[in-house]
């Protein structure tokens, strides 16, 4: 009797222990101890790779090198992780969905107005105002509206369906089933799709995925530039520039001896978006901590890899 009962104090005890590093992750993390927190999940899910937290662990890792450390690779790695390991949960879903939005290029649940206008008078000859809202026909994609002034007069409207599913940001025609793929994921340099639009070819490929632009709604970093090119016509193509938690900020036209700004940005910009002013950059004391925070993670994170 007395050995079932130290057996079952055992068997108690070590239940507690795989629950002690999760516990302390995620108390750290309430706490904005990030590092910490990282160095709990891990040793947590070394120690416990079948247990029944150990894909929240790993999905809370990849939320913190996401929305912290702004670290979007290592981020996808530990949703990529889950995705594939715990195929059918719940979490496993919720992965896929931020393995997409790292960085966030197209952010489908913006809630602020965005005016976007051409680049030659800033707006003044024509401007657009858009935004998300969620699509009542289509439960769980968004509606994208874009209403367009020529001055001051409202000169014409239209609206598109989006959704991310399957590693695509699909684009619909309101009542049209089929869809074009605007963006696929993971958005690296390098990468190209081709999809029609509009009944037509278009291929698309990641030109750079780290570059900086400077439009009238702000100075933007990390950006995408996506070639866009018609199937038929070789001679010019267009380039889009996404910025993480801004989306489209630029789109402009190009030949091989030249490229012309057409529609940008103006305002709008989401307050999470990359973007600051150069004033604020010099200024913000903030701004420049970031840069030692990150740096501080990298080294944590080296640690850690070497202690597996």
């Amino acid at each position: 009797m007395r050995r079932l009962a130290f057996l079952l104090a055992l068997l108690f005890a070590a239940g507690c222990g795989k629950q002690t590093d999760f516990d302390l992750a995620k108390k750290s993390e309430k706490l904005g101890r990030y590092a910490t927190a990282i160095s709990h999940y891990e040793t947590f899910v070394q120690k416990n790779p079948k247990h029944s937290d150990t894909a929240e662990a790993y999905f809370n890792m990849g939320e913190i090198y996401r929305t912290v450390i702004k670290d979007y690779p290592q981020a996808r790695l530990y949703f990529e992780k889950v995705s594939k390991e715990f195929s059918g949960k719940p979490i496993a879903v919720k992965a896929d969905e931020q393995f997409m939005n790292c960085p966030d290029y197209f952010p489908l649940d913006a809630v602020d107005k965005k005016v976007m206008g051409d680049s030659s008078s800033g707006g003044d000859h024509m401007h657009t105002v858009e935004k998300f809202e969620p699509a009542k026909e289509a439960p769980g994609r968004r509606r994208w509206t874009r209403e367009t002034f020529a001055g001051d007069q409202s000169v014409g409207a239209e609206s598109l369906i989006y959704e991310k599913k399957d590693r695509e940001l699909r684009e619909f025609v309101p009542g049209n089933p089929q869809y074009s793929v605007a963006l696929r994921y993971p958005l690296v340099k390098g990468l190209s799709w081709e999809s029609l639009r509009r009944g037509k070819r278009v291929q698309f490929s990641v030109v750079d995925d780290a570059c900086s632009i400077e439009v009238r709604g702000g100075i933007f970093v990390n950006c995408l530039k996506v070639k866009e090119e018609s199937a038929e016509i070789k001679s010019t193509w267009k380039y889009n520039y996404y910025a993480p938690g801004a989306g489209l900020v630029l789109t402009s036209i190009a030949t091989e001896k030249a490229e012309t700004r057409i529609v940008e940005l103006l305002s709008g910009t989401p307050a999470r978006a990359a973007s600051v002013s150069v004033e604020t950059k010099k200024a913000n004391k903030f701004y420049i901590s970031v840069d030692r925070i990150k740096s501080w993670f990298a080294e944590i994170t080296s640690k850690i890899k070497k202690r597996k």
